[in-house]
Parts: C-alpha cells; structure tokens; sequence
C-alpha cells in the first residue's frame, strides 16, 4: 500500500457520472425541445420520479444547484442536492474538489428520450405514440446539442446514435457519426438491444462506421438501458427490480463477443469499448468462456484466423466500468489475462453510485499493489478518455 490515495489526485479517471436535471427544468436547459418533451412524457416522468425516491425526485420541489462545493458535498451527497447535479458549468469545479482529472457524463433527459423515441415501454414505462416518438427524437436531437455545446476536454459527453431505429443504414451511421465528431464529440453511445442498422456487431457492412470512430479516437460507449429490447419487460415481471443482476449485461456481452469472435478488432485494433454501469462482473467469464471455446474449435480441426486470442482483444480495447458494490479485487485476481479492462467509476450523483466511493474502493484495491491501484483508477480508462 505504497502508493497513497492522495497520490492519485488530479489523475483519476471516471467512467460514469451523469447529469441529473430534473423535468421541470427541461425546457429552461434545453430549450422548446425539451419542454414539449417533458409535456408530451408526463406519465414517462412520474414512472421515473416513483423509482427514484431515493434521489429526492419530487416535481414540485425546488431545484437550484447552490451547494458549497466541498469533499463532504462531493462525496457525501447524491441526488439533486449534490453541486453541479443540475448546473453543468459546476461541474469542472466539482471534479477538482473529487480529485478527478475527466469523466464521462451521461445524459439523464436524453435517455429517458432514446427510449420514448426508440418506442417507450421500458421499465414501466408506457408505449410511445408516433406524436411521441417525434418527440422523443427532437428532444434527443436537443440533448446532443446541449452535449455538444457543454463539452470539454475534461467533460467527455457523449452524443446518442440513434442506430436501432428502424430503416437505418450503416451509411447512416457513418453520417451521423462524421457530424458528432466534426462537432468536437470525443465520445459516441449506442444501444445494444437492436441491431446497429440491422446488422451484428461484427458484421463487416459496419467496417466503416468503425474506421470512423477509431481514426478520429473517438470511443464507442454503452449505458443502460442500452440493452432494452432484449431486457424485455415480461422477462421482469416475476421479480420487478430484482432481474437487474441477470440481465443487465446481455447486450454489453453481445456487442464485446461478437466483436472479438468476428475480427472485429483485429480489422480495427484502434478501436475504443466501453460498457458503462452495466456491471463488471461478466467481462471476466466471457473472457475466459471464449477462449475455451477457440481452443475447443481448434481441437476439433477448426482455424482460428486471428494472430490474438479473444481475451487479448477484450484486454486491449474494451473498458469496463465497475459498480460501487461489486468485489472487483476478487476479479483482479481471478482474471489476470483481463485486468486492463476494469475501470473506476462514481455514478456521481445517482445514489446507487454511493457515498464516498473512491475511498472505499481505494481501500478494496490497494492491497493487491501499485499497479493495479494506477491502472485501476488512472491508466486503463485513457482508452476511453484519451
């Protein structure tokens, strides 16, 4: 434990953290397109507001985002009442205060808008009309744009591709990629619950669509509920709320072995993965499970055509993002061949993020050495945050 957690300071990478405005607010930050949003999504938000009593998510209430910036603020609070929470321009404040050098920022309206735009109908949520859907789409095009407008280098924010919307073609996501990045967007998400264009993962009328983004060092993300459609609600049913923990990874587990089985980066060995806050606990066993799989096709007579191994392209080019509750130190150990992937993150300011998170998993990590404790917290996220 040489290596002390104030070392750490101003290097630390975190690859989950979130804006939290809330719908009465929509329209004064993002404009007439995120007021008709939050008009036109009412029974949307309330379904929300009941699951998430636990951030304080009240309509009526007051939200100013006025809290004294200090390590017990930063680390101690969640939920709306957390500094920079609503006000973004706070953020790079808060960061400092956090000891932490960049951070992916996901949305919270422009979510709940991919879903209402992608359909509605998740977690609760009702069916969208075709007047919401169009609603839906123009107040992710409002988000994208508020994205584009608060990055920084420090603020890494992604813009949402629309890639399972029907009729969509991998042209179109060469587009509609070309344009994030000319607009200065380092980051790029996508869902893994509908085929991207209508294609596999490792289809290769997708080759382009990937060149783009590995040329430009451009990462592609996933954040729930990007696996949605294949999560569905029936599936949820028996045990509401509970299913989380054995399907909240199967579409992230889709896109990275389908990507490492079909040469995907081998074609593209610049390319940069992430899979944010959708656990960390299955990347280690789909690592393992795919390797015995090529050696099992190997004894039976079959080539594998690639000079790396699947785990070997999973430890160079994916990132994992890891949940406060999860014993990644049991992972680091058990999974050696995949210790690049497993990332530090906060969820600041969501409460599942928990209090004090750094110091915990500091606390968790250490004893396993110096390097695991850079990596961890500092070196392997510079993949998706370079």
């Amino acid at each position: 434990m040489a290596l002390k957690l104030e070392a750490l300071r101003g290097r630390i990478l975190d690859t989950d953290s979130h804006e939290m405005i809330p719908a009465p607010r929509w329209g004064e930050v993002f404009g007439e397109r995120g007021a008709r949003f939050a008009e036109s999504a009412n029974d949307l938000i309330q379904v929300t507001e009941q699951t998430a009593q636990s951030e304080s998510f009240h309509i009526a209430r007051r939200y100013e985002d006025d809290k004294v910036i200090s390590p017990e603020s930063v680390w101690g609070v969640r939920g709306f009442d957390a500094p920079s929470a609503i006000d973004i321009n706070r953020r790079e404040a808060t960061l400092d205060e956090m000891g932490i050098s960049r951070a992916l920022i996901f949305p919270g309206m422009g979510i709940l808008a991919w879903v209402e735009a992608h359909g509605g109908g998740f977690g609760g949520m009702p069916l969208a009309t075709p007047e919401r859907i169009k609603v839906g789409f123009e107040a992710l095009e409002a988000f994208n744009d508020w994205a584009i407008e608060h990055k920084t280098d420090r603020l890494r924010i992604p813009g949402i591709l629309t890639a399972g919307k029907p009729g969509t073609t991998p042209e179109d996501l060469i587009k509609n990629a070309g344009k994030m990045i000319k607009a200065g967007l380092k980051v790029i998400h996508i869902g893994t619950g509908h085929p991207p264009a209508g294609v596999g993962f490792a289809d290769a009328a997708l080759d382009k669509f990937y060149a783009t983004l590995a040329e430009a060092n451009v990462s592609l993300v996933t954040h729930p509920p990007a696996g949605w459609r294949i999560m569905s609600e029936e599936w949820n049913r028996a045990a509401p709320g509970m299913t989380f923990a054995v399907n909240h990874h199967m579409g992230e587990e889709q896109l990275v072995g389908q990507m490492a089985l079909g040469g995907v980066f081998e074609r593209h060995p610049t390319l940069r993965v992430g899979c944010i806050e959708s656990g960390a606990d299955w990347i280690g066993p789909l690592a393992e499970r795919l390797d015995i799989s090529l050696d099992s096709q190997v004894g039976g007579g079959m080539t594998w055509p690639f000079p790396l191994k699947p785990s070997e392209y999973i430890n160079r080019n994916v990132r994992v993002s890891v949940l406060a509750h999860e014993p990644v130190e049991r992972w680091l150990k058990r999974y050696p061949e995949v210790q690049n992937v497993y990332c530090y993150s906060s969820d600041f300011p969501h409460s599942e993020g928990q209090v004090w998170s750094l110091k915990k998993f500091y606390e968790r990590v250490a004893p396993l050495g110096d390097e695991i404790v850079e990596n961890f917290f500092c070196k392997n996220a510079q993949l998706l945050m370079p």
